[in-house]
């Protein structure tokens, strides 16, 4: 049994008749309450010739989001504003409420609308916070009477903007109207821009191409956005000049255009760049830019970017700039600190050397980096530090130079430095004893091979061969390492074990005049006889001293009292 309420239920790609969503159908029995969204795209609803049934809501009335994208209808009735009407239009209830009501988010995609039903008003959806009609065929439309209306979506319509009913007064957060504007159609792109601007501050206006190159030049506002998120896509607008008058922007997608420069020093509030797939060999940020997060400039003509080595780039996420001409990476990275950054795509350059600590080990985040088809010949030591690295990409590269701890990640889990089993075998053949590059791969390839899920190398007898010389060389050299050691700490050891033996030969031999005076008395041997009688009568004196001597306590009578007897 299916829980009684859900916050969401997706039922897409299924096929339904005219009492599924009734109150008499069981397919629903053990769901009466969603919270949340329906999902319905691309179903299939069988309609009797009648077109009667059941208002969606009237079984779900609670649900806040409803998604009826690609729906289709088999019914005697063609027209699909009929079929809506059924699946939306509900009745009044006993107490004057509309189940439809609750509805924030509605998306009515590719269903051929060309217009929207009479009574698709704000009294049936005075919730409405985001309206959906990309896909369709609508050539015109009216959308003051929502109040609440924030997001709209017309994409891939071909709307006429001039016949298109906005609210008055009101900023809404995000209108999309792309590819809305007929192919090789003349209009003037720097006034539709200023113009949407007056009503929201999200635009996505790409794939908008007109008949002749757009220009965007000076272009003013007139409303007041201080503090807002500016968003702006012009991607594949037929675009060849780019300067514009606000420094507020955000997000930017300029992407798939004709620009060789662009110059964004004003925009210190950036956060998101795409400028990939254009002719650009200048490319200027603002020296205080301090958000940005995201660069995207892939397929162009550059060899660096000004002022970016400069920032701190504290907040970067990800960087491509593949198929670029970039030839050293001193010129980009020099400053990168980011913690957050995790993948760096540098594919398809002209880079000639890895320098030392360039992915230094403050990239905590840094998950892949993509270096394939450039001219790496050197990778210096210490170069790649970052520790939780996991693909590292060197495919195409012409390396020849690898020092020693080039590579010093042990997260690493995906490696590629050829495409073809038969560059590496021949490689193998060839090999020389001092080939870092073939002894790093191998030994890695031992542990970690088995993870490779493209450009899978299967080693062949020559390099199985190779394995097991290393193994072998590894194991000599540790020997020889240990024994040179050994042999050095024994030496020592026996040195100084000499040194305490001559040391104490010397001391009984010749006693230190230092320490005679804390000796009162020698230590008599009477088991050893005297050589001569001078010896004799100098132990009898030394004995006599010893025993007779009165003056001394504890035999001194003067320091005793009286006895009594």
């Amino acid at each position: 049994t299916i829980s009684s309420k859900l916050h969401d239920l997706i039922l897409r790609n299924n096929i339904y008749d005219t009492n599924t969503f009734s109150h008499s159908s069981q397919l629903f029995d053990g769901v009466r309450t969603i919270t949340g969204k329906l999902d319905l795209q691309n179903s299939r609803f069988r309609f009797d010739t009648q077109v009667n049934g059941n208002c969606l809501f009237d079984l779900f009335q609670q649900i806040t989001s409803l998604d009826l994208s690609s729906v289709q209808f088999e019914s005697i009735s063609n027209n699909i504003t009929t079929h809506l009407t059924h699946l939306l239009k509900c009745k009044l209830q006993s107490d004057d409420t509309l189940h439809s009501r609750q509805l924030v988010n509605l998306y009515l995609r590719q269903l051929k609308l060309e217009y929207l039903p009479s009574w698709f008003t704000n009294d049936f959806f005075p919730s409405l916070n985001r309206l959906d009609l990309s896909y369709n065929n609508f050539y015109h439309i009216a959308l003051n009477d929502f109040r609440n209306l924030h997001h709209i979506s017309l994409a891939y319509n071909p709307i006429d903007l001039s016949k298109t009913v906005w609210r008055l007064n009101t900023i809404y957060e995000s209108i999309n109207l792309r590819a809305t504007t007929t192919r090789n159609r003349t209009f003037n792109l720097s006034q539709r821009l200023k113009n949407l601007f007056k009503l929201t501050t999200n635009i996505d206006y790409s794939e908008n191409e007109g008949k002749f190159p757009m220009n965007i030049t000076n272009t003013p506002l007139t409303a007041d956005f201080d503090g807002m998120y500016i968003s702006l896509n012009i991607s594949r607008t037929n675009l060849y000049s780019f300067k514009i008058d606000f420094d507020d922007i955000r997000h930017l997608d300029i992407s798939f255009n004709y620009l060789t420069e662009l110059d964004l020093d004003k925009q210190m509030k950036l956060n998101y760049l795409d400028c990939s797939h254009q002719y650009l060999n200048k490319l200027i940020l603002s020296k205080s830019l301090l958000d940005l997060k995201v660069l995207k400039c892939s397929k162009n003509s550059l060899k660096t970017i000004e002022n970016f080595s400069l920032l701190k780039n504290e907040q970067l996420r990800l960087i491509d700039l593949s198929n670029n001409i970039i030839d050293a990476l001193e010129s980009l990275f020099t400053n990168l600190t980011s913690r957050y950054l995790h993948t760096i795509n540098l594919k398809l350059n002209l880079i000639q050397i890895i320098p030392s600590y360039i992915f230094h080990s403050k990239l905590i985040s840094l998950y892949e980096i993509n270096l394939s088809w450039n001219r790496i010949d050197t990778i210096k030591q210490n170069a790649f530090q970052s520790p939780n690295l996991q693909i590292l990409d060197l495919t195409g590269n012409p390396l020849k130079i690898i020092e020693p701890n080039a590579i010093l990640t042990t997260s690493l889990r995906l490696f590629y430095i050829s495409n073809d089993t038969q560059q590496l075998t021949d490689r193998c053949i060839q090999t020389k004893p001092n080939d870092n590059l073939l002894y790093m791969y191998v030994n890695w390839f031992e542990q970690n091979g088995t993870l490779m899920t493209k450009n899978q190398v299967k080693f062949d007898k020559c390099l199985t061969r190779y394995i097991n010389s290393t193994k072998k060389d590894s194991i000599v050299k540790q020997t020889k390492h240990f024994l040179r050691h050994y042999i050095i700490y024994e030496t020592i050891g026996l040195i100084l074990i000499g040194i305490f033996f001559v040391g104490m030969y010397y001391y009984r031999k010749n006693p230190p005049a230092f320490f005679t005076r804390f000796q009162r008395y020698k230590k008599l041997d009477r088991n050893r006889p005297g050589q001569n009688a001078d010896e004799i009568d100098e132990y009898q004196r030394e004995e006599d001293e010893i025993v007779m001597n009165l003056d001394e306590p504890p035999f001194k009578t003067s320091n005793r009292g009286h006895t009594k007897v």
